[in-house]
């Protein structure tokens, strides 16, 4: 098996050495009808080894179906590539002669196999290829076997804008490392429209990619384009369904969107009237419930969804009927949920004319008030956000400061002071990059000056004291740029060995502070990278500060990339424009 230590999300393609036979069967029988009884179902990848020529063109009628047929027999393989040769409905369809124990696929990229007989081909390496959750069918009759891959316990989801609903910038994903390759690539590699905003608030759950976007088909010839709202396989890219997004569209400074949240079987999101409970498998809609005003906030916990607007929160159980309570009060914000506690900020102007934020604990099954706590003795600034509710803990920030608050009593704990700050003034606070992780809290106490060769420097401290237990400085360089190490506005996210820094394409080692860059790609403005499902999700974008990510097309085995170097300008050099090919 091929490893790696983790596959930016963007093409799908593998080679492996090995060999064998794919034999080919004429009839599964009782395979074969249980498998086309069900084809309409089947979205994603398919795989089928060699067996029934009618079931490949039953297969083959599903729009939701990539369809590769494997077959050792030339003869079949003429005869079904002449037949699907000119077919413009259905699957996309391919059929390729294969005579060898190895798939040519990805690791995590089939999302269904199905084998009358797959003699040569090993279980391990039909599990290699499936996609966490992904099914195989083997055999036929008594010797008919059902297969699922499991999900990996250290494979971890994004369901709601940062994260989960604690808000923390962290990944509970103990696959992910520095990128070394690409898994899938899919839509324009330039932004179509909305330098900062046309990809927004990219959420994962159960193996699937929900985003609103402006890079999609319908838009292409359009200046004034519509908003979308895509579902797309998360290990290979297959779009599952695409349908018009009605509800607020964020614009600007490279904000996110965080009325998107993510589940299994539902995907719930705000529309331009209320709530909407969206199938995740279809895009169909549920249930919607008309709300004024409209939510700017939605977070799911507990079997509960959370409607946050600026007069309060409502909780829905499923499916949206009425909610089962209610929390009113001034300027509500910054919903976030640990354990069976809600946490929110409620904001206002004192009689003074001061900024006053009280800081509310409620009961996530009841909504009962448990506590209230007026933070105006230590946070006196206008804008404050709650940056994690994590292990008993909230953080709030503000500029140039974090203040810690105890969950079960809403108790001060400590403030800290930091000069740094976030890559852009107008960009939310929370960018800075404070978060928790390994047991401490992470305060960045300075940003690495504007050079190749600057660094940063994460204070460690003790979650009750904010004493310092640890320091960790970053080390070596950034990459060659036409803006060296700065932030700009994209998320800053902890892993469990690395902090991610998607505008520089680097990865930073917890242990060591040692800088690992990959110029590949980079970041998009406001949603950065997304981590997940063992992979590290990116979008286009069109900034100019950070010019080297790829452009590029597949043609005759290998994978031509275009690409121009912004630092040559910055240098005061000529701009050159590079064609690489690469071999994958």
């Amino acid at each position: 098996m091929k490893t790696r230590e983790c596959w930016l999300v963007f093409l799908m393609t593998a080679t492996f050495a090995a060999s064998g036979v794919v034999s080919a069967g004429e009839s599964e029988g009782p395979l074969a009808e249980a498998v086309a009884s069900q084809t309409e179902l089947l979205a994603g990848v398919c795989v089928q080894i060699g067996g029934s020529e009618e079931l490949t063109a039953r297969l083959a009628a599903n729009p939701k179906l990539v369809l590769h047929r494997l077959d050792d027999n030339p003869g079949v393989v003429d005869r079904l590539q002449r037949r699907f040769r000119n077919s413009r409905q259905g699957a996309t369809v391919l059929v390729e002669h294969w005579a060898q124990s190895y798939l040519p696929h990805a690791d995590n990229s089939v999302n269904r196999i199905i084998a009358a007989d797959p003699k040569g081909v090993s279980r391990d390496e039909i599990i290699r290829v499936l996609v966490p959750g992904g099914t195989a069918a083997l055999g036929t009759g008594e010797q008919q076997t059902q297969m699922e891959k499991p999900w990996p316990e250290a494979m971890g989801q994004w369901t709601h804008q940062w994260s989960a609903a604690d808000g923390a910038l962290a990944s509970e994903d103990r696959m992910i490392g520095v990128p070394q390759g690409l898994q899938w690539l899919a839509g324009p590699m330039f932004a179509m429209a909305g330098r900062k905003s046309s990809t927004q608030s990219l959420v994962s759950a159960a193996g699937r990619n929900f985003y609103v976007t402006q890079n999609v088909l319908e838009n292409v010839g359009r200046s004034d384009m519509d908003q979308y709202l895509v579902a797309r396989e998360a290990f290979n890219g297959i779009i599952q369904w695409v349908r018009r997004w009605d509800g607020p569209f964020v614009r600007g400074d490279g904000e996110t969107n965080p009325r998107l949240v993510g589940s299994a079987d539902t995907l719930y999101a705000v529309g331009r009237e209320g709530l909407l409970a969206v199938n995740a498998h279809d895009g169909e809609t549920r249930k919607s419930v008309d709300l004024a005003p409209v939510p700017d906030k939605l977070v799911f916990s507990g079997g509960l969804l959370l409607a946050q607007s600026p007069d309060g929160v409502l909780a829905f159980d499923e499916p949206l009927e009425a909610p089962r309570w209610e929390f009113r009060d001034r300027t509500v914000h910054g919903t976030v949920v640990s354990g069976e506690r809600i946490l929110l900020l409620v904001s206002g102007r004192s009689k003074s004319g001061e900024f006053r934020h009280e800081l509310v604990c409620l009961d996530l099954p009841t909504g009962e008030t448990l506590w209230r706590t007026d933070t105006s003795p230590h946070v006196t600034s206008q804008e404050v956000r709650i940056n994690f509710a994590q292990q008993e803990l909230v953080a709030l920030v503000a500029r140039g400061s974090l203040h810690v608050f105890a969950v079960d009593t809403g108790k001060h704990l400590w403030s800290a002071s930091t000069d740094a700050r976030a890559g852009k003034r107008y960009v939310d606070e929370r960018y800075v990059g404070h978060f928790y992780r390994h047991g401490l809290v992470w305060l960045l106490a300075e940003n690495s000056p504007r050079t190749r060769d600057g660094q940063k420097v994460w204070l460690g401290l003790d979650p009750k004291t904010g004493k310092q237990q640890q320091v960790l400085q970053t080390r070596g360089q950034w990459p060659r740029s036409a803006a060296p190490a700065k932030m700009g506005c994209s998320l800053l996210i902890a892993l469990d060995r690395y902090i991610m820094v998607p505008r520089q394409s680097t990865f930073i080692d917890f242990q060591t502070g040692e800088k690992h860059s990959f110029k590949f790609t980079r970041g998009g403005c406001g949603l950065g990278f997304v981590p997940a499902n063992g992979l590290v999700y990116s979008q286009p974008h069109a900034c100019g500060c950070f010019s080297e990510a790829m452009r590029g097309a597949w043609h005759d085995d290998l994978l031509w990339v275009v690409y121009f170097s912004a630092h040559e300008v910055w240098q005061g050099e000529k701009q050159s424009i590079y064609l690489a090919r690469v071999r994958v």
